[in-house]
């Protein structure tokens, strides 16, 4: 017979044992390789935010480098949350009236001084007003 023991220690060492195979298994999010070789991303690289520009400033933010800050009051949110983003480049042409989809991406493109900022990719109007279709 095994003891108590011994049969614990072996229950507990599979048991471990299980956990790390489950673990490699699941526990490697991200890239994974195609039949061709090519990396392939799980990871969207951009971030969507859909709110009302309330304020944006520009700003040199290294010498001779502008960039731009703005303030958006994300939809959906309380009317205090604000989320503060601050994009490479003069973008205050973009930045008008109205609810808007700001498109930049996830990580940071450049660092000024510990300032991260974003290129803005796209910025979308959403219109107050939703049609029906066939007008």
């Amino acid at each position: 017979m095994i003891s108590k023991k011994i049969a614990a220690w072996i229950i507990i060492f599979t048991a471990l044992v299980f956990a790390l195979a489950v673990t490699r298994a699941f526990g490697e999010p991200g890239h994974h390789q195609n039949s061709l070789g090519v990396v392939i991303d799980d990871l969207n690289p951009y971030v969507y935010l859909v709110g009302l520009p309330i304020q944006g400033s520009v700003f040199e933010c290294d010498k001779n480098v502008i960039c731009t800050n703005a303030i958006i009051r994300p939809y959906g949110t309380d009317l205090m949350h604000t989320e503060s983003v601050t994009f490479c480049g003069n973008e205050s042409g973009t930045i008008i009236n109205g609810n808007q989809v700001f498109v930049y991406r996830r990580v940071a493109t450049r660092f000024y001084d510990g300032i991260a900022c974003h290129d803005l990719e796209k910025v979308l109007l959403l219109s107050d007003q939703q049609q029906e279709p066939g007008q």
